[in-house]
């Protein structure tokens, strides 16, 4: 039993140097930078504003502004629909549909 519990603290001290070493434990994103971002947004279009991107062992996540203003349609509604991408979303104003799922019904390029 000694032998697996100094094997076990062995592999979390290498993983812990490891992860220290390559990345951030946390990234702080303040709500003033976004507020302030969002302000800067066109209100009559859609609009991206990237602000930064972490990088994580699993990857990269980016981190930005988007801004959808409220828009007639006629007919079908459009979605956009991202693959192997990691999303974190906070609504600043107003509200919406946001639907999360690993499939598309009816999906159209």
């Amino acid at each position: 039993m000694k032998k697996v519990n100094t094997i076990m603290v062995c592999l979390s001290l290498v993983t812990s140097a490891v992860a220290d070493e390559d990345y951030k434990v946390a990234t702080v994103i303040s709500a003033t930078l976004l507020e302030e971002a969002a302000k800067t947004a066109p209100l009559d279009r859609v609009s991206d504003q990237p602000l930064t991107h972490v990088e994580s062992a699993e990857g990269r996540l980016g981190i930005g502004v988007i801004h959808r203003p409220v828009m007639e349609t006629a007919g079908l509604i459009s979605a956009i629909q991202h693959h192997k991408q990691s999303e974190v979303y906070r609504v600043m104003a107003g509200s919406g549909t946001l639907v999360t799922s690993s499939h598309m019904e009816n999906a159209k390029p």
